[in-house]
């Protein structure tokens, strides 16, 4: 939540690091039951539901991400907290880096997983330096993907990961939160 709370005012321009505009998020979920939200991602889902209810379309403005769900095609809700995720990231205002990738189980993770990790963190970069949106929609990404050249003025980005004990900034059994 403490980042939440960061990311309601743009970023401040540092000296080695004059062109962001926006925080960079990665968000990679499961699904686990009835298309239910893993144990860790709870109290993030439900804060998203509670401002996307509320018709808080800013709380995001000013952040850029990009999601990963991974799922099993033998279930019914097929990926269903990534493609949440991404819709409430949206409706919150939040610019989208790339499209939802959606990884299936039944046909091998890594088809999906493997070429959405080796553009994420340059296609984040590139979002967060953007003027104006960036969203794409919501679509799952062409497989394979290739990899973009990274632009001379791409930042740096930094991860922090969020431990299951940190529940209010942790979105998935996995979550990593890229700030530049």
């Amino acid at each position: 939540r403490k980042c939440m709370k960061e990311w309601k005012d743009a970023p401040v321009a540092s000296s080695d690091n004059k062109q962001q505009k926006k925080y960079g998020v990665i968000l990679v979920s499961s699904t686990t039951g009835n298309g239910d939200a893993p144990e860790n991602a709870g109290r993030f889902v439900r804060f998203l539901k509670k401002q996307t209810t509320a018709n808080d379309t800013t709380s995001f403005q000013h952040v850029a991400y990009a999601v990963l769900g991974l799922g099993d095609t033998n279930y019914d809700q097929f990926c269903a907290m990534g493609k949440l995720l991404d819709k409430k990231m949206e409706d919150l205002g939040g610019t989208r880096a790339k499209p939802l990738a959606c990884a299936d189980e039944a046909t091998g993770l890594e088809d999906v997983v493997e070429p959405w990790l080796e553009t994420v963190v340059q296609d984040l970069a590139r979002a967060c330096c953007a003027d104006g949106d960036n969203s794409e929609s919501a679509a799952p990404p062409p497989t394979p993907t290739t990899t973009q050249p990274v632009p001379e003025t791409t930042p740096t980005l930094s991860t922090t990961m969020a431990t299951p004990a940190q529940t209010s900034t942790t979105t998935t059994t996995t979550t990593t939160t890229t700030t530049t």
